[in-house]
């Protein structure tokens, strides 16, 4: 063959091998295919088999077989088994309706008044105030803590 040939014959192949791979890297980018969707409904309920957990007790070599020495058992210390005290159920603390409004600064004071709605009335409190059996923890910007009883709830400001 002549080398113009065997030249033209090769440019065709790799030209040929070149655009099959660029047309299996481009392709899917422009067509559609639609993979049909098919449930499979199963007959019957399989029920998933529980198996059971084999347990083996280990033997431990009494010789060391690297250091050739006898090992001493040493006994386990028994755990106590802790008696459990009944659990004391408390009442439900009962919350009326609050809302934290704000609050208001003054310029020679540095505590915080803050402006709350409880069941309706509007009421201006400082920290560590009690108002309808409700204990004002913490006045922030856009937070209020409030105590009933022992429980603490955070009001934000509306």
């Amino acid at each position: 063959m002549d080398k113009k040939k065997l030249n033209t014959l090769l440019i065709i192949a790799v030209s040929c091998i070149w655009g099959i791979v660029l047309y299996r890297f481009i392709a899917p980018y422009f067509t559609k295919t639609e993979i049909p969707f098919i449930a499979e409904v199963p007959t019957k309920l399989q029920v998933a088999k529980i198996r059971k957990k084999d347990t083996v007790a280990l033997s431990f070599p009494e010789r060391d077989p690297f250091l050739g020495k006898t090992v001493t058992k040493t006994k386990t210390p028994v755990k106590k088994k802790l008696k459990k005290r009944p659990r004391t159920i408390s009442k439900p603390v009962l919350w009326p309706k609050i809302e934290y409004l704000g609050f208001v600064k003054s310029s020679n004071n540095k505590s915080r008044l803050g402006l709350v709605r409880i069941d309706g009335k509007l009421y201006r409190v400082n920290t560590n105030t009690e108002v309808n059996g409700l204990r004002i923890k913490k006045i922030a910007n856009d937070v209020m803590i409030i105590l009933n009883g022992k429980e603490e709830r955070h009001f934000k400001k509306n």
